[in-house]
């Protein structure tokens, strides 16, 4: 995401000492731009983390790879966040699963339902599969819990 800021720090890191932690901010993908009155601003992505004992200097001198470093583990969060969830509603409706699979109800009862789990699946491929914050973005499911039919 995009954020608009007026004053770019120098080699595009500020760093804030506080409490034995270094705030770090990083800015990437900048775009020089003017506002409305035609003051200058910026457009960046932005990202902040808090280390211990590390400089600006050094930020600045390794900047992709702390850059990448801290996007690999936001994607690597929201993939676990989405891919709990989905195992979670997977988990929920095992036991109508297991009472299709007894023959308890019928093929046409558990129909809806068997079609969620198996798009509940395929989001869970596809978010394992994905590399990127956009790629675990794009992977959409419903959180509905369709009825089984009586």
């Amino acid at each position: 995401m995009k954020t608009k800021i007026t004053d770019l720090p120098q080699g595009n890191v500020s760093v804030v000492k506080t409490g034995g932690w270094d705030y770090v901010t990083m800015y990437n993908n900048v775009k020089e731009t003017k506002d409305e009155s035609g003051q200058k601003i910026y457009e960046a992505d932005v990202i902040s983390f808090a280390i211990k004992e590390v400089t600006k200097e050094q930020i600045v001198s390794q900047f992709d790879w702390y850059w990448n470093k801290y996007i690999a583990a936001e994607v690597n969060q929201k993939k676990a966040e989405k891919i709990v969830m989905l195992q979670q509603l997977l988990a929920k409706t095992d036991y109508e699963a297991i009472k299709y699979g007894e023959g308890v109800i019928s093929q046409q009862q558990y129909a809806t339902l068997a079609q969620a789990r198996e798009n509940w699946r395929v989001a869970i491929n596809s978010l394992e599969a994905a590399k990127t914050l956009e790629e675990v973005e794009a992977v959409t499911f419903s959180t509905s819990i369709p009825k089984i039919g009586a």
